[in-house]
């Protein structure tokens, strides 16, 4: 479904790499079966974008500590990355009103939900 939403494309553009990098990154290491969507819709005056990974997912705790900046809740080597992805676009949702929320369970994936405003 097609919809405008008022943002600066490069930002939104990061926003999206980061939260898609870590969809796709965060599994099980030798996994065959990795699972990835990503859905639009749009719903009264908001645009709603799930992000939904299969991945090994984190605790409440470890929700909190990702989203601070430069914080790793998996070992660097095995995943790569600084601990910046989450918190980064949660910064980048804030610039511009979009609500970020996460659902996840250690094991059980994660679910990303970002609702932007449409005007």
């Amino acid at each position: 479904e097609e919809a405008e939403v008022p943002l600066h494309r490069k930002h939104v553009t990061k926003m999206l790499t980061y939260l898609i990098e870590n969809a796709i990154k965060f599994h099980e290491i030798g996994s065959s079966h990795r699972h990835v969507a990503i859905t639009g819709r749009q719903i009264d005056h908001l645009y709603i974008i799930k992000i939904s990974d299969n991945g090994i997912g984190m605790s409440e705790k470890g929700q909190e500590l990702a989203l601070r900046l430069f914080r790793t809740l998996n070992d660097p080597v095995l995943y790569g990355g600084v601990g910046a992805g989450l918190s980064l676009a949660r910064k980048i949702a804030g610039k511009y009103g979009i609500d970020l929320s996460i659902e996840s369970a250690e094991g059980k994936g994660t679910d990303i939900t970002l609702k932007m405003p449409l005007n």
